[in-house]
């Protein structure tokens, strides 16, 4: 099998932890992410590169290596009920930043159908009906921060 590129997932959770158990599944390397050093050995475990990350506005610590890759995938959330809502933009603003120093050519950001006000009806990207909530204002205002970069491509997955 030829090598496969590097992937790097800014926040390994539950989605994010599956999602580079898929990629290493395929033969990918990944570097995997977490806010918490206890949680390091975990991603190890797995055969993720692991790294200690904190974006926040507070505490800006990341290295660089981690940023060393094809794509890199947001999957990071609001958690304003946790009350981190208000430092969400600014974090998205510090992956940004870095994302652009280390060159970084497309980003994948997952987001959530969050975004869309609860109208119970079908709805799509083109559907103007916004949230209803802080979590959905959040996530589509970061949404809008990444959409508006020139120096890489975004997807948003929702």
């Amino acid at each position: 099998m030829p090598d496969k590129e590097t992937v790097s997932i800014l926040g390994c959770g539950w989605f994010g932890l599956s999602l580079a158990t898929a990629f290493l599944d395929k033969g990918f390397t990944v570097k995997g992410s977490t806010t918490s050093a206890d949680k390091l050995p975990l991603l190890k475990a797995a055969k993720i590169e692991p790294y200690l990350i904190n974006v926040s506005p507070k505490d800006d610590v990341y290295n660089s290596v981690f940023f060393d890759c094809a794509i890199l995938w947001i999957c990071i959330p609001p958690k304003v009920r946790a009350g981190n809502g208000i430092d969400y933009l600014d974090k998205i603003k510090h992956v940004i930043n870095a994302a652009t120093l280390h060159q970084i050519k497309q980003i994948v950001f997952i987001g959530s159908t969050g975004v869309y006000g609860d109208l119970n009806k079908e709805v799509n990207e083109l559907s103007n009906c916004p949230p209803d909530n802080a979590s959905g204002e959040a996530l589509l205002q970061a949404e809008e921060l990444l959409k508006q970069q020139s120096s890489f491509n975004t997807t948003i997955i929702r």
